[in-house]
């Protein structure tokens, strides 16, 4: 096992010897797969995750966001080794059938040859042996966090993890000057960790946007900015939830709640998404809904209820639900840009926008961008 600080390669027995740690720099090691229950990757693997969920440290992540893209690396990374146990299986079972029929001289190379022969295929192959149903993570996000906090203690700060979302009770003195302004639109999360990731991506900025949490996150300027809000007759607000019982009726709050914009005339409301529609067939990652507001189909309110095709009922009555944070990070970004475009473009009438789930190379979700409920 290779050391992440100096590249040193270190043997079960000099680990051992060394108590955990390098033997050339006498770092230590965070994980070992051969002396830990319970643990099947390396300190390599797990800065190589690190590295692609932030984009070589360029983006900002949640937790949550960093523990799925982990879950999928290790799903991908199975995969993988499957598919070399394929290869060899094939090459061993076309020796055998050679052996029967045709001198030992030749049964070698023809083996290895089509042995190579399926390598060049395993790729595609990779892509049809993927998941194509829903399913659960392959480690607790409480166990994740664990890894986490050892990862961090030994190696220092992930410079961009966020930390849980700042609960600032004291209103933020802004300038007149500022709030005599209004903003064309705003970007309502479901969760405020989403909204503090967009915040902390400067997404507000490129988009000359407001970006709220449906639980009022940030507390200390939200009045203040719902004020500027309702100055624009014209609003454009998009939401944006997980594919759950109590993301779905988004929409329909921001619509008919007098603390948001129920009774304001003007305001066009987009369904950025997820919607169960979107992820039937693909593969995604299943999660339990994180605080409880509606607990069945009948206690949806009656336009939500009547929105939903016979294959969401289905699959919401499963108990089923996908957080919006299973998304990469890169990726949700570009369901939300793209989104915001095309709510622009009246002539747009197709408004399903084909996204990935993030951790894999092929496939994807798809978003409806800007359905209107004006």
């Amino acid at each position: 096992m290779k050391c992440i600080k100096c590249g040193t390669d270190n043997k079960l027995k000099e680990r051992t010897e060394h108590r955990g740690r390098c033997k050339q720099c006498g770092h230590a090691f965070v994980f070992d797969p051969k002396a830990t229950p319970g643990v099947t990757h390396t300190d390599q693997f797990f800065a190589h995750v690190i590295a692609a969920a932030t984009a070589q440290d360029t983006l900002f992540i949640t937790p949550r966001q960093l523990w799925y893209f982990f879950c999928a690396r290790q799903a991908r990374s199975r995969i993988g080794f499957t598919g070399c146990g394929v290869i060899l299986f094939l090459a061993a079972f076309v020796f055998l059938l050679l052996s029967v029929s045709a001198s030992a001289f030749f049964l070698l190379p023809m083996a290895l040859a089509f042995a190579a022969g399926v390598a060049m295929f395993l790729p595609p192959l990779q892509r049809r042996l993927k998941p194509k149903v829903a399913k659960e993570p392959v480690v607790s996000f409480e166990q994740f966090s664990e890894w986490l906090a050892r990862w961090q203690s030994v190696n220092g700060p992930i410079a961009k993890l966020l930390p849980p979302p700042a609960q600032a009770s004291a209103p933020a003195q802004v300038s007149s000057e500022i709030t005599a302004y209004s903003f064309d639109r705003v970007v309502v999360c479901q969760h405020a960790a989403i909204a503090q990731f967009l915040i902390a991506s400067n997404f507000h900025f490129e988009h000359n946007c407001a970006v709220l949490s449906l639980n009022h996150y940030p507390q200390n300027i939200f009045d203040t900015v719902m004020q500027m809000l309702r100055r624009n007759p014209e609003l454009k607000v998009y939401a944006l939830h997980d594919a759950s019982l109590n993301g779905i009726q988004m929409t329909h709050r921001l619509m008919s709640d007098e603390r948001w914009f129920a009774g304001q005339s003007g305001v066009t409301v987009y369904d950025l998404g997820l919607m169960p529609r979107q992820l039937l067939g693909r593969p995604v990652f299943t999660s339990r809904e994180r605080s409880g507001q509606v607990q069945s189909l009948s206690a949806l309110p009656a336009p939500v209820q009547q929105g939903l095709q016979p294959e969401e009922m289905k699959w919401l009555e499963a108990g089923n639900s996908v957080e919006l944070e299973s998304i990469g990070p890169q990726r949700l970004l570009q369901i939300i840009t793209l989104g915001i475009a095309r709510s622009r473009d009246p002539r747009t009438q197709d408004m399903l926008v084909p996204v990935g789930t993030g951790y894999y190379d092929s496939g994807g979700v798809y978003v409806y961008s800007s359905d209107s409920f004006g």
